[in-house]
């Protein structure tokens, strides 16, 4: 219902949160992490956002064999790695299922000034140095990423069998006679575990305008094919489907070539429409997930498709063009382990240098020297202290943050505010309280001696991955590798 009124002639207010090419990019985050994707070929990746989100690599290792942890000693149920992460809260009922853990990655594009881009943040980060605030964590397992360049209707052997394509807001700028190849190409050529795409929907763009609003009022740009009337989203767009010419075409494709499909939309304005039409017009994009179906007679009918739409003098014609090949590799620590007791010696020593008698799991793993100690596996971390004479391991409370004790440990005076502690009291007992200049909580003589759980939070330890469709929203850092806030987290906190 209108409450005041509203000029026709005017777009209405429409604003999404968080931002809708974010939310597309939660999606296909949820659909990787759920899948356990390790393999994926991004068709148009453009600059690179995507995949280079992708080349952040998880905080730790799967969970370790028993040979290189055999069960607790002391009996005592060791922590998941989401229960020792978290700031509080609910844990997680699993550990290492929260994270996207790519190995290789395809990309292809068009565009020779988006795959320049591409090829600079997907390349590896230098490690971080020593004493610097800017932090590179650790790599555990080593990543492959290839980009490409050519057309998507050029058939790539290197991608035959590749476990996911990723293909988001691509499919409305193809010209008709690329499309008509997408899905022979795409899902039978290469026939894909997983296909994901996105694409904007034509019918949620009736929420842009009144109803009753007047010819020109809608501020896009006219179907440049001439097919229809319709005012499509950008110059470019061949064309914008609504969401029953969607579906149509997404369930024709799946039956073809022997895929079974889930069709749904991201994006929802967060103001709500004057005349009650959010339900019917849906989401501002389409989105759809293709899993392959298994067995002999599907196969075989794709292969025999696939061989019909792509002849081999088609497919050697023109070939795309290796641009550049970037390899990540694992820290050398990687499954390479110390004792479970020089684990928990370094953790003392570590308390004893700062001065705490309590610490959190959390901030050990942020220690390089800690956590390559534990060759990745954050359990070794957690069982090196249940194990340790004189450590505790202990939770604040039952759904917590896991905390490691140091009995008998406290902080001096000197210690905690450095060598000079004793002359820098007296110089202030001696001064004017006009010529006393007080350091501020953020420079740096506050926190010399103690590293605090705020220390850890934040900005300086900013090597994150892509998370799903809470904290992964945040609008900073996206197209940075190694750099973005965001750590591959299923949950709604956007720091561990």
């Amino acid at each position: 219902m209108v409450d005041s009124p509203i000029d026709p002639a005017e777009e209405l207010a429409v604003t999404f949160q968080p931002p809708l090419a974010l939310q597309r990019r939660g999606w296909v985050f949820d659909i990787l992490r759920r899948e356990h994707v390790s393999e994926i070929l991004d068709i148009g990746c453009g600059e690179g956002e995507l995949i280079s989100c992708l080349c952040n690599a998880p905080p730790w290792l799967p969970p370790p064999p028993p040979s290189i942890l055999p069960p607790s000693k002391s009996g005592v149920i060791l922590p998941s790695p989401p229960e020792i992460d978290r700031d509080g809260g609910p844990a997680f009922s699993s550990g290492h299922e929260e994270y996207i853990s790519v190995k290789r990655i395809h990309a292809l594009d068009i565009s020779d000034s988006d795959l320049e881009f591409a090829q600079e943040e997907t390349a590896p980060r230098p490690a971080s140095e020593p004493g610097s605030w800017h932090r590179v964590l650790p790599r555990w397992e080593e990543l492959d990423v290839s980009i490409w360049k050519g057309s998507l209707d050029v058939y790539n052997p290197q991608f035959v069998d590749i476990e996911c394509i990723i293909s988001t807001e691509v499919i409305e700028h193809l010209p008709e006679d690329v499309l008509s190849r997408f899905a022979p190409m795409l899902l039978g050529a290469y026939h894909p575990r997983l296909l994901v795409i996105t694409t904007p929907s034509f019918t949620f763009n009736e929420r842009f305008v009144a109803p009753d609003a007047p010819l020109g009022t809608r501020k896009g740009y006219p179907d440049p094919t001439g097919r229809t009337n319709r005012v499509f989203r950008h110059d470019d767009h061949k064309f914008e489907w609504t969401v029953d010419e969607f579906s149509h075409w997404c369930r024709t494709v799946a039956k073809e070539w022997g895929y079974d499909v889930d069709i749904s939309g991201v994006g929802k304005s967060v103001e709500a429409d004057p005349w009650g039409r959010d339900e019917r017009l849906g989401f501002a994009s389409q989105v759809a997930a293709f899993t392959r179906r298994e067995g002999e007679q599907a196969s075989r009918r794709r292969q025999l498709l696939a061989w019909k739409n792509n002849t081999p003098e088609e497919q050697n014609s023109i070939q795309h063009e290796l641009l550049v090949t970037h390899h990540h590799v694992a820290h050398t620590s990687s499954r390479n382990p110390g004792t479970l007791r020089s684990i928990g010696d370094a953790v003392k020593n570590k308390m004893e240098e700062w001065r705490e008698s309590e610490a959190s799991i959390r901030q050990f793993w942020f220690e390089e020297d800690i956590s390559t100690l534990c060759g990745g596996w954050v359990e070794l971390l957690v069982a090196a202290v249940d194990e340790h004479p004189e450590l505790q391991l202990v939770q604040t409370n039952p759904e917590g943050r896991w905390f490691v004790n140091l009995p008998g440990l406290s902080p001096t005076t000197s210690e905690m505010w450095g060598e000079n502690a004793v002359e820098e009291t007296e110089s202030l007992e001696t001064s004017s309280v006009d010529t006393i200049s007080v350091p501020s909580e953020d420079g740096d003589g506050w926190n010399q001696g103690s590293k605090t759980d705020s220390d850890f939070d934040g900005g300086w330890v900013s090597s994150e991955q892509p998370s799903s469709s809470q904290e992964d929203w945040s609008p900073s850092g996206w197209s940075e590798n190694q750099d973005v806030v965001g750590w591959g987290h299923s949950g709604n906190d956007s720091s561990w």
